[in-house]
């Protein structure tokens, strides 16, 4: 579990931990791997519109994967990038 270090700051928590989890992860993460790693805490319904929300925010890309078009595919923008960059920077003065 990935402790927010700004949540006193008013940063949605759920938010900052799946933009974690997808920087940690690398280039692309399966929304089934997000779904799984998150499936104790957040409901399938409040990821849906969190991932929503980061994408309208031009935070993170979906795509489907090319053998399986069934499969959804997340991966950070360089918008989300520099947002996470951003957010750590952060957490390190605090």
């Amino acid at each position: 579990m990935t402790k927010n270090p700004i949540k006193d700051k008013h940063f949605p928590e759920n938010l900052y931990r799946i933009l974690s989890f997808l920087s940690q992860k690398g280039k692309e993460v399966e929304l089934s791997d997000i779904r799984e790693e998150f499936k104790r805490e957040i409901s399938k319904p409040v990821i849906k519109a969190i991932l929503y929300d980061l994408s309208f925010r031009n935070f993170i890309k979906e795509t489907t994967e090319k053998r399986d078009r069934r499969k959804k595919i997340i991966f950070l923008t360089e918008n989300g990038q520099d947002l996470m960059q951003k957010l750590e920077k952060l957490a390190e003065i605090m």
